[in-house]
């Protein structure tokens, strides 16, 4: 297909598998434990070949490349029950991606090898939460937890050469997030209310030439808040279920720490593509 600097020929074909093991047992007559292990493999072979634009139509070969890439995740968790009242979950995952790539590149009468094999390196990644239940219709929750965003191969590939990125780096971040839910008792109405502070490092961020740059470090915190109301809930009825809802997030978004090619300092300002807020209202009908 043709596209703004050249003609693109892509195919791509994948395969993966996931187990995982369960268990859970009681913790004296009040309190349990559930505890889950397990693994996940993908791998995905991807071919690229660009030509040059010719009104529409392939021209002239600018490179061939064929991408083999690979991810594993290992993962364990186990959350306390304690009294059906407070909830600890802690869990944590190891990650870990490669590229295969082979290929070459024809420029100026001359043809280069893009051969490469890209170890982008494991991550280990925690989590913590807590939930309490405060009231019978009253809960409070916390967390905080570690996470890792290797680079896709869209973002790795250089649109103009055909060369992977071997400077690109995964983004990294930690989030603090806490907040309140409540359940009225006839489970009719609910409403939560949760704050959120997420630190990312190596931000990926497109740059004017087409390319992929990590950014520094962004500063994302926000709030959320959603209010449920169902008006009718009756199973004989013309009308099955009548509710309303209402959600508002509020997202304070800005670069900590960004240069750009050029020496330009962009620290401070505001994220592109997110708005400061959202508001949504919805109305739902459902019938038999």
């Amino acid at each position: 297909s043709a596209f703004f600097n050249g003609f693109k020929d892509e195919a791509a074909e994948g395969w993966g598998a996931r187990s995982e093991m369960r268990w859970r047992t009681g913790l004296g007559d009040y309190s349990s434990l559930e505890t889950i292990v397990g693994g996940e493999y993908q791998s995905e072979d991807n071919s690229l070949t660009e030509f040059t634009n010719d009104l529409g139509g392939p021209g002239g070969l600018k490179y061939s490349n064929q991408t083999t890439s690979t991810a594993y995740m290992a993962f364990a968790n186990a959350v306390v029950n304690f009294r059906e009242k407070t909830l600890v979950d802690l869990g944590i995952s190891v990650n870990d991606s490669r590229f295969l790539n082979s290929g070459s590149s024809y420029a100026a009468d001359e043809v280069y090898d893009l051969g490469i094999d890209l170890h982008l390196g494991s991550s280990y990644l925690p989590r913590v939460a807590l939930s309490q239940q405060l009231l019978p219709y009253l809960f409070a929750h916390g967390s905080v937890s570690y996470g890792h965003s290797y680079p896709s191969l869209f973002e790795m590939v250089d649109v103009a050469s055909g060369a992977l990125n071997p400077n690109l780096r995964g983004e990294s971040g930690v989030n603090y997030e806490g907040g309140l839910k409540f359940l009225s008792t006839d489970q009719t109405t609910k409403a939560e209310v949760s704050l959120y502070q997420f630190d990312l490092k190596n931000s990926i961020i497109p740059q004017d030439n087409g390319l992929f740059a990590n950014a520094g470090k962004t500063d994302q915190s926000g709030l959320e808040a959603s209010i449920s109301h169902s008006i009718i809930w009756e199973e004989g009825g013309v009308i099955k279920g009548l509710s309303v809802s209402s959600a508002l997030a509020w997202n304070h978004y800005q670069f900590r720490e960004y240069v750009v090619v050029g020496g330009e300092d962009l620290s401070g300002r505001f994220l592109t593509g997110t708005p400061l807020a959202t508001l949504a209202d919805v109305i739902e009908v459902r019938f038999p």
